[in-house]
């Protein structure tokens, strides 16, 4: 693909239908906007920026559906330890937690899941999520109370030597990033999807988790099947 039609870091306004069943799309970038054209369009956000992006087109009802959804908040935090100073099973791939006290909601073993990301076999790198539904209020943690959390959570998790402290890499919090399933969600999101079907949606897609579920494995396997399913209909077309 040539790299002139590649954008990155750009907002992503609104969209709308063109002309011959394309669809014209709004971006912004530094205060400027800029007019793209596609045949297909997938969107991979959460369903109150969806209801944004699409306000031109979408029934005022839909709309009011995706932004009323609700979502936990959560944050990403990448560190590692010296390898000396955490016991972790060799086997050990990460983690999910139950426990409602913890503000720790998983764990993944980089050096394990993600090889090719961790070169040092002297560091033991892990990517830890905390905060949803039971800790909402860590979405407004600063850095130094975040550390002290995990690291409270993470002596109650494995066997930490030496008082060593978590060396923090990145943290990212994730506003609206896990959707809060209620009584009625599956209802209400059968009522978007049926909108969605109609023949003035074609070649626009959803992609999401609050859709087709939030793991990774979820993530992987839906994306690849909505590719394969878009390439199936190019080579029909052509």
């Amino acid at each position: 693909m040539n790299k002139e039609f590649i954008y990155t870091n750009h907002e992503v306004d609104f969209i709308e239908k063109a002309y011959n069943n394309l669809w014209m799309c709004n971006i912004k970038h530094e205060n400027q906007n800029k007019t793209i054209y596609g045949k297909n369009i997938v969107l991979a956000v959460n369903s109150k920026i969806c209801s944004n992006i699409m306000r031109n087109i979408l029934p005022v009802n839909i709309r009011d559906i995706l932004l009323n959804f609700s979502y936990s908040s959560i944050i990403s935090i990448s560190l590692y330890f010296k390898k000396s100073d955490i016991n972790i099973p060799k086997n050990f791939f990460g983690f999910l937690s139950s426990d409602k006290c913890a503000h720790i909601l998983g764990c993944f073993h980089i050096n394990n899941m993600f090889k090719e990301r961790c070169h040092d076999d002297n560091k033991v790198l892990l990517t830890l999520y905390m905060g949803g539904s039971n800790h909402p209020n860590d979405i407004t943690l600063d850095e130094y109370e975040i550390k002290e959390i995990i690291s409270n959570d993470l002596k109650n998790i494995f066997d930490i030597y030496n008082d060593a402290q978590p060396n923090i890499l990145k943290i990212h919090k994730w506003k609206d990033a896990i959707p809060f399933y209620s009584y009625n969600y599956e209802k209400l999101l059968k009522k978007v999807m049926e909108e969605l079907n109609k023949l003035s949606y074609k070649n626009l897609y959803l992609d999401s988790g609050w859709i087709t579920g939030t793991s990774i494995s979820d993530r992987i396997r839906s994306a690849q099947d909505l590719c394969e399913y878009i390439f199936s209909l190019t080579n029909l077309a052509s």
